[in-house]
């Protein structure tokens, strides 16, 4: 707190009437008097002054204190708001995947069903299965109801299967991959090198009887995988026999292919 002007001019006055010269002493020692007492006065202002200071400083550190306070806690209120929304998306994103997968899931059983009905004759006869694997649905075709032994030429017979199978894959809207296996017997003939080569030819043998027979040729793909995927052991006749065999893959629709 500043102290008066008036006060300090006032004490100046005083001052110089105490030490004037002629003054007589009733007047000088009253002059004295209200000295002291304006010196007091003014002790006691600097006192409030400092103290008011004291106080000013107090309550700017408190203030300090408070605001410091305050943006820490928004802080960590932020901090913490920003984390519920993450967990928020995070959960709505798994909510949504899930629910993505319950409806694949659900379109794969119908899909599965369906054609369990529509292959129902030829599963009977025990022309081809129909089975899940890995969460795709698999046609498995033995080879030998197909082609002749070591041959990849498709018998009457087979082009017939393979017809009965086109006229229901043409109405799907599905990628099918036709895959060729062998069992682990080596063949060496004229024409094929190695089973890799018979199970590729095969597949596209396959392949192109499918889109004969009316599947688009954009929803078709070939593979050969010689006898590294066996679904038995090649040490008996029988094991051989069912890993010498076409699988169809239903995979997804491949976007944005067009038909040319």
């Amino acid at each position: 707190m500043k102290v008066p002007r008036g006060l300090m001019a006032s004490i100046a006055l005083v001052t110089l009437a105490a030490t004037g010269c002629g003054v007589p002493q009733e007047q000088h020692d009253k002059v004295l008097a209200k000295n002291k007492k304006l010196q007091r006065d003014l002790a006691e202002l600097q006192r409030l002054s400092e103290k008011q200071q004291g106080r000013i400083s107090t309550l700017e550190a408190e203030l300090k204190k408070v605001r410091d306070s305050m943006e820490s806690q928004l802080a960590a209120k932020k901090a913490e708001l920003a984390r519920r929304l993450a967990e928020l998306k995070a959960a709505q994103a798994a909510a949504e995947e899930l629910a993505r997968i319950k409806k694949e899931l659900a379109a794969q059983r119908a899909l599965q069903d369906q054609l369990r009905r529509q292959f129902q004759s030829m599963i009977s006869a025990g022309k081809l299965q129909l089975v899940n694997v890995n969460g795709r649905l698999v046609i498995k075709m033995a080879s030998k109801i197909l082609f002749r032994s070591g041959k990849a030429n498709v018998t009457r017979k087979g082009r017939r299967t393979i017809q009965q199978i086109a006229s229901i894959l043409k109405k799907i809207d599905r990628h099918f991959q036709v895959a060729g296996h062998t069992d682990n017997v080596p063949i060496k003939s004229r024409k094929y090198k190695d089973n890799w080569a018979l199970s590729g030819h095969r597949a596209t043998v396959f392949v192109r009887l499918l889109e004969k027979y009316g599947v688009p040729g954009h929803r078709l793909s070939a593979a050969g995988f010689s006898q590294y995927q066996p679904v038995a052991s090649n040490k008996t006749r029988v094991g051989k026999s069912l890993n010498r065999r076409i699988e169809i893959t239903l995979l997804p629709a491949i976007p944005g292919q067009v038909k040319e």
